[in-house]
């Protein structure tokens, strides 16, 4: 969500995507010890670019899986199975 600059911050923010407090919070969660204080400002950062609707989806793979109860599997984010991580009961 950082604005892109030559130190490789927001380097994947393609959109060019900028906001001032976010990228000074960028910094500060960087460094931040606290996790109360960290998540604080995670969803602030956050919830800034909700509210400037810093970007807009394009795409959004729908994912539908069945299977028997007896059957339990690892779902991966990239849509991926692998059937030695599949158990039937």
């Amino acid at each position: 969500m950082a604005t892109p600059a030559e130190s490789g911050q927001g380097q994947y923010n393609i959109g060019y995507y900028s906001n001032p407090r976010v990228d000074e919070l960028t910094h500060k969660i960087a460094s931040e010890n606290d996790p109360a204080k960290r998540q604080a400002m995670i969803s602030e950062a956050f919830k800034i670019h909700a509210e400037d609707i810093g970007h807009i989806p394009l795409h959004q793979q729908p994912l539908i899986w069945g299977m028997k109860k007896n059957v339990d599997l690892v779902q991966l984010a990239d849509n991926f199975n692998y059937l030695r991580w599949v158990v039937v009961k």
